[in-house]
Order: structure tokens, then C-alpha cells, then sequence
């Protein structure tokens, strides 16, 4: 990727300083920080690379200013960097023309590569076990967090969960679940930001000579084999301690739910987008549906996917618009 990726007309550098302000903004906002590789990944598109850099250093310099002066820590730098390469990862699929399924499932697969490798290095050089690792930096936010308002919430709900004087046990579970978490989080964040860059499309050339665009996620369907591993992960997760006489047979068993299940959510979401289409549903009321599902009630997007397996919504969607426009 040593040229410009696309050189689209009348683009000004108010735009570009925009684009990457935004993507500051939306790291510090917390929840919204997801989106952050958004307007990054436009920025590299409709600039090219080299202009895009060069802002994104700005982007960079900004966060560390936060890091100093607001937060004391340099996490949010961290945090950024980590955005910034999703944002490269993002344009360089959309670049390529790749179909967005498969880039999204290439990119989150390199990302968790990564991420895999770093953390395997840092362990095979430390001098004690991830447990052990995770149980020093607890006690260590367990003591700054005691002595924040923000953080009396989590001190109580660990104290109910008789957490807090066992910061072994609470590492136990970070450590076992950690990996799960982040794949979900990783193809979570890949998976959103594709579908806006790629609803963005028309944006990144007035010739809209583009291939690809988001259709192919809202239509994404897990294959009817998964259902297999889905088989697995709940008789692991029910009876593979018992049975199998295998300590971890319970976390593999949720791991692989939790990770399937982000498919099937993938899945539900889909057929969410479409229902919403039928009945022409959109604007701010579209927005505020589907980030209120979203948010408090995931798991039926998950089982919605699950079952459509079987049922196939997506006819029974066209089916039941058919029928209307007859009438």
C-alpha cells in the first residue's frame, strides 16, 4: 500500500483534520470509543495514506495530551494505536476489494494473532504465571479504585461477590475468560466498522466504483455445520467436568459459545436491519430500535440468528412484504 489508495475530487484538509478529531473524541467518550476506527479508516480512503498519516500523528499527539493531563495514564495511547491499525486493516480490505465477510474474518483473525503473539512474548519473559500477573495489577486498581467515586459501584459489587479479599480467584476468571471476551470484542468492532465504512461508500468516490458494499453483512448466514460446534460448546459447558473428569471443560464450553454466539448476533442483526427496512423504519427512531436492542437485549439477536437456521426469517420477511404490495 505504498500509493494512494483513492483520490476523490474537492476533498479539503478541514475534512481530514475533522475525520481525526472525531476518532479522538470517540476514543474518549468510553462507550462510543468502539467506533473509533470509523472515521480513521474514511480518513485513509478518501486522502490516501500518506495525508492520512501524517494526520493521524495529530490524532496521536492529541491522545497523549489527554493521557498527561486528564487521565495519568497512558492506556487511552495505547487504546489509540490499537484503533489506528484496525483503521489500516479496514481501508486496506476495502482497498482490495475483498468481500466484507471475508475481510472481516481475515482482519479480526490478524488482530487476535497479534495480540496473541505480544502477550505470549511478555509471558515467556516474565518472570511469573499470567495468574499471578493479573493478580498484582487487581489489587493495584482494587487500591486506586477505592479511592475514586467512579469506582465505588465495582468496589461493592466485588465485595458482594466476596471478590475483593481474593484477588487470586477474581484473576482466575479474568484469565480464563479474557481470551473469549476480546475475540467477541475484536470481531465486534471489526464487523460495525466494515458495515459503516462500507454504508459510507459513496463518500469515498463520486464514481462509486466499488464492488463490494454492507448487503453482504446484513445477508451474512452461519453455515448450518456451526450448529455442530454449538452441540459441543453446551455438552462441554453441562457435563465435561463430570464426564470427561477435565477442570477446563467448562471454560472451553462457554468460549465457544460466546464466540459462536457473535455470528449468530451477526445473523439476528441482519435480520433485525431487514425487518426494519420492510416496515421503513428510519432516521433517528431506526437508530434508537437498534441500539436499544443492541444493548439490552443481545442475546435475543443471537438466538434469532440461531433459529433462523432453521426457519429462515429472511423468506418469511419477503414473503410477508410480497403479500402486502398484492394487497
Amino acid at each position: 500500500m505504498t500509493s494512494e489508495i483513492t483520490q476523490p475530487p474537492k476533498q479539503t484538509l478541514t475534512q481530514l483534520l475533522f475525520l481525526v478529531i472525531a476518532s479522538v473524541m470517540l476514543c474518549v467518550s468510553r462507550l462510543m470509543a468502539v467506533f473509533t476506527p470509523f472515521p480513521l479508516s474514511l480518513s485513509i480512503l478518501l486522502f490516501g495514506v500518506r495525508k492520512a498519516s501524517v494526520a493521524m500523528v495529530l490524532g496521536i499527539s492529541l491522545s497523549v495530551l489527554f493521557s498527561l493531563f486528564i487521565y495519568s495514564d497512558i492506556t487511552m495511547v495505547i487504546f489509540y494505536l490499537f484503533m489506528c491499525i484496525i483503521a489500516g486493516g479496514l481501508a486496506f480490505c476495502i482497498h482490495l476489494e475483498l468481500r466484507p465477510v471475508k475481510g472481516v474474518i481475515y482482519l479480526a483473525s490478524s488482530i487476535i494473532l497479534m495480540v496473541a503473539l505480544v502477550v505470549g512474548f511478555i509471558l515467556a519473559n516474565s518472570e511469573v504465571g499470567p495468574v499471578e500477573m493479573v493478580a498484582q495489577q487487581t489489587r493495584e486498581l482494587i487500591e486506586f479504585y477505592s479511592t475514586s467515586e467512579e469506582g465505588k459501584a465495582l468496589i461493592e459489587n466485588l465485595k458482594s461477590q466476596n471478590l475483593l479479599e481474593k484477588p487470586e480467584v477474581l484473576a482466575q476468571n479474568i484469565v480464563e475468560n479474557a481470551p473469549s471476551f476480546f475475540i467477541m470484542s475484536i470481531l465486534l468492532m471489526v464487523w460495525v466498522n466494515m458495515y459503516l465504512v462500507l454504508r459510507s461508500r459513496r463518500l469515498l468516490d463520486n464514481r462509486d466504483h466499488y464492488k463490494q458494499s454492507e448487503g453482504e453483512l446484513i445477508n451474512f448466514k452461519v453455515p448450518f455445520s456451526w450448529v455442530y460446534l454449538l452441540i459441543i460448546g453446551f455438552l462441554l459447558l453441562l457435563i465435561g467436568e463430570d464426564y470427561l473428569q477435565f477442570d477446563k471443560a467448562e471454560v472451553i464450553g462457554i468460549s465457544i459459545l460466546r464466540i459462536l454466539g457473535i455470528f449468530y448476533f451477526f445473523q439476528g442483526l441482519g435480520i433485525l436491519l431487514i425487518a426494519l427496512n420492510l416496515y421503513r423504519i428510519i432516521g433517528f427512531f431506526r437508530t434508537i430500535i437498534i441500539m436499544m436492542i443492541v444493548f439490552f437485549a443481545p442475546y435475543a439477536l443471537a438466538l434469532t440468528g440461531l433459529f433462523d437456521t432453521w426457519f429462515d426469517f429472511r423468506k418469511v420477511i419477503l414473503k410477508y412484504k410480497n403479500r402486502g404490495e398484492k394487497k
